[in-house]
């Protein structure tokens, strides 16, 4: 069986309607105080959201790293604080086993077809990635 031949990277880094769904969905999660992981993946493209700090979680992005804050000052009471941390780490062990079972999925699908099919090459990168020449 031969390989597809090397993917060819796309002059362009990133696809516009994908940054523009994307933003519409940032904005409903905050405008409906939720959490969520989001991939979007057009015809070359992905984009990719973690989006874990509505109102009800100690949880924030921070230059890209998951950061979870929560100092009794910030909330006024030990109850509101825990209630806090519970939540959020109810939130981050659902984000985790849902990522893990779709993984798991996609795995078993990409190992079938690319077992019984074809040999695919694929390359993924990053916002801050680029293949050096």
């Amino acid at each position: 069986m031969d390989p597809l031949p090397d993917p060819k990277l796309p002059e362009q880094r990133f696809d516009p309607r994908l940054k523009a769904v994307m933003a519409e969905i940032k904005a409903l999660l905050r405008k409906h105080d939720l959490a969520g992981i989001v991939h979007l993946q057009s015809e070359q493209h992905g984009e990719c959201l973690l989006e874990p700090g509505p109102t009800w979680t100690c949880a924030r992005l921070d230059d890209g790293l998951l950061r979870v804050r929560a100092r009794l000052e910030d909330y006024g009471s030990t109850e509101l604080r825990d209630q806090a941390i519970r939540r959020t780490l109810g939130m981050l062990v659902s984000f985790r086993d849902s990522s893990e079972r779709m993984t798991a999925a996609l795995d078993h699908v990409a190992e079938c077809v690319g077992r019984k099919l074809i040999e695919v090459k694929h390359i993924t990168l990053f916002d801050d990635e680029r293949p050096s020449a």
